[in-house]
């Protein structure tokens, strides 16, 4: 049977952090995970909200852009298919 000084569970941000960090002292890790290492931050939440996030201010930037002396002309409005 094999022996280890540390078991994590999960591979979240949190898991990878404490396994990482207890390989690097030179401990015998083993980090069990049922599904995707980074957790749900990096897979659901945090991440891909950021990315929606940083969509929409450049979107609004562009929209708001006459206000810097930019003109341009609008190449597609998806505004109403958001709404089906």
């Amino acid at each position: 049977m094999k022996k280890y000084s540390i078991i994590v569970i999960g591979a979240g941000a949190g898991g990878l952090v404490v396994a990482i960090g207890a390989a690097k002292a030179g401990k015998r890790v083993l980090l069990i995970e049922k599904g995707k290492y980074g957790g749900d931050c990096t897979h659901f939440g945090c991440i891909p909200s950021k990315s929606l996030i940083a969509s929409a201010e450049a979107a609004n930037t562009i929209r708001e852009s006459e206000k810097f002396g930019l003109e341009g002309t609008k190449l597609f409005d998806t505004a109403d298919k958001a709404l089906d």
